[in-house]
Formats: C-alpha cells, structure tokens, sequence
C-alpha cells in the first residue's frame, strides 16, 4: 500500500505541469514566459528577541511582541527558476540590520536590564516556492481600461534553508563595540564557557504576490519569517557572570556592557540570575517590494524564444525534412 502510494504521488509530482491548465494565464505554457528572473526585494525588517518587546513578560514568536521603532532596512538579491507551472526555486542573498533595546519597554526587569544592540546581518539561502497564477483580469473580468486589461497574478508560498552571519555590537562612549569577543555572559572570564558562533542556520517560510506589468518587468510584495538557530542575535542568552571578575580580566567596557543596569536593584543582576531565555531561539521578521526581470526573453508576437539549436524542423511530403 505504501508503494502505491509513493508511486500515485510521484506521479502527481512528474504530471504537476499539465495540472490546473486552466487557472494559469490562459495556456499551459504561459509559465515559461517568465522562467528565470532576477530579483531585487527593497524592505524591512525586525527581530523577535530577547531585548525590548512588550511592556510585560515576553511572549514567543507573538506579533504583538514586535518594537516597531526598532524596524530597519533589508536589502535581498535572487535569481528565481520556475521548474513548472507550480514549483520555483530560488536562490537569495539577503543582507540587513536588526537592533533592539530594552529602553522602549516598561517591562521592569528587562528596562532595568537596560541592555541594547545592533547587527548587520549577512544570509544566503536556497528556496523552494509553491504558487499558481490566475489568469489576465481584463479578459476574465471584462476589463477593457488600457493596459490593465494584461495584469496578470502569481501568489505562491515558500519554504527553504540558510546560512547567515551576524555581529551584534553595543554602544559604548559612542562607538559601536561588537559583544562576541566580550564574552558578556561570561564566556571568556570563565573557562568552562565556550563564545557562541556568529554563523548560524536560518529556515525562511514566506508568501507573496507578484504582478506582471510587462514582458520584461514584474512587481510584487513578500512577507517572510525566518526562524533562526541561534539565540545569541542579540547578545543575550544565558545567566549573569560575575561582574567583578569581568571587570578584572578584562576593564571597565566589558564590565559595564554586561551589566549596564544602574545598579539600583543590584540583586537583580548578580551572578545566576536570568539574564536572558535560553528556551526559544531568535527570530527574524520582514517584508519587501519585489522587482523582478525577466531573463527568459521573447520575440516580437510575445512567445518566448527558442535557444540556438532547438528550432524545430519542418517536413515536407513522405516526411524529408524541408531545410
């Protein structure tokens, strides 16, 4: 029963580009029209951290957590290859920054925390999209306004895997110093503690819409949510170290931002208590504008050209071939 079933499945899978004919722009070739593409996405982005959040105990992964003054650019380039109607894959190089700080809420203990910080973030990732087009509005809707009468849609999801670089750094006396080599949590003042690595795997689930404008240019608008592997985005994870001995192997900058708190409720901060939660892991948040290109080309009657070899031969009578 099982073969059966794998074998009923990879069938559907090879057959996906015959499927739903009719809901994808009026042929059933329509989709090579546009199947490579470069992307440039111009966006935002945020990070679901343990800094800043709510003005009560945190919550994860929640939308309402999000400090929306602690939005910043993003930035992706791609190449997107349709395999068929329904499956792309795609290729992404993302680039952004994320900041967060404890200042914006009114959470006691985390305000009193008082701790910030800053990361350009650095992500390359492969992607598998799901979507479906619908066909040109002006002729399923009797559009005849000019020009709008050839929009036609692409709304797909996506699913994939990534690798990102990050850095996070904390003001001090006016300069951004990066944490990591700090050891904030006590990763260098203690030898049993090893620094958290500044690479780490990223999985992106996303959905977006895209519109064709043209045969060359298209625009769209994606969401994405990337789960990330590591909790240290923010410099913060763990427990408090003790911070005299910071202070003593390494000064008073590495002292000061792992504890910049006022000192008022110095029992707050002392060595193992909670500094950040290592339960969940960091999560990253973002939206942007697509413009895409269209790299497949087309002749003059809109059809999309044939590569050098790859025409087809014509016959004449008792099948000889003409030319």
């Amino acid at each position: 029963m099982k073969r059966l079933s794998l074998i009923v499945l990879l069938a559907c899978l090879l057959d996906l580009p015959s499927i739903g004919q009719s809901t994808n722009f009026g042929s059933s070739d329509d989709w090579r029209r546009t199947k490579e593409e470069l992307i440039l996405g111009l966006g935002i982005s945020n990070c679901l951290s343990d800094l800043g959040g709510l003005d009560q105990i945190g919550t994860d992964y929640h939308f309402v957590d999000i400090e929306w003054p602690m939005t910043r650019p993003s930035v992706y380039f791609a190449y997107r290859n349709r395999l068929n109607k329904t499956f792309s894959w795609r290729s992404t190089l993302l680039w952004g920054i994320l900041k967060g700080d404890d200042n914006l809420t009114a959470e006691p203990f985390r305000n009193y925390r008082n701790l910030h910080f800053r990361t350009h973030i650095w992500e390359v990732s492969q992607i598998i999209e799901i979507g479906t087009g619908f066909d040109k509005i002006g002729k399923r809707y009797n559009v005849s306004k000019k020009g709008f009468k050839n929009f036609s849609f692409y709304l797909y999801g996506y699913v994939g895997v990534g690798a990102m670089f990050f850095n996070p750094k904390a003001q001090y006396n006016g300069k951004w110093t990066a944490l990591q080599p700090i050891g904030t949590e006590g990763q260098v003042a203690a030898d049993s503690l090893k620094k958290y690595s500044r690479f780490t795997y990223t999985l992106p689930i996303g959905a977006g819409l895209k519109m064709y404008v043209g045969k060359r240019f298209n625009i769209g608008l994606e969401f994405a949510y990337r789960k990330v592997g590591s909790d240290y985005i923010d410099d913060v994870s763990g427990d408090y170290y003790h911070n005299n001995i910071i202070r003593g192997q390494q000064g008073d900058m590495a002292a000061d931002l792992a504890d910049p708190s006022s000192g008022a409720n110095w029992n707050w901060t002392i060595q193992g208590e909670q500094r950040g939660d290592p339960t969940t892991k960091d999560a990253i948040l973002s939206a942007h504008i697509q413009l895409c290109y269209n790299l497949t080309g087309f002749n003059s009657k809109g059809k999309s050209r044939r590569r050098p070899g790859s025409s087809k031969r014509r016959y004449g009578k008792k099948g000889r071939a003409m030319f």
